[in-house]
């Protein structure tokens, strides 16, 4: 009868997950971890969005400035 008391204490420290025999719970990354890259990359990408808008040869003609104002449409989307 000691034995039974003892597990019934050990299984009440486990975790819910181990105990109702499901896999253990996995841990992942914080949001500001795994964002922190994306984030970075979104800035680049606006950059240098503008930096080809800023260098294009021809901003006045229709065409290239249909082009131009996608290419910004889509950077900012």
């Amino acid at each position: 009868m000691a034995k039974s008391d003892r597990r019934k204490k050990q299984q009440r420290h486990r975790s819910g997950a181990q105990v109702s025999g499901n896999p253990p719970v996995r841990r992942s990354a914080s949001p500001k971890g795994r964002l922190g890259p994306f984030l970075k990359l979104l800035g680049e990408i606006a950059i240098t969005a503008e930096r080809t808008v800023l260098t294009t040869p021809n901003a006045a003609d229709r065409l290239v400035r249909f082009d131009i104002e996608i290419l910004m449409r889509g950077a900012t989307a």
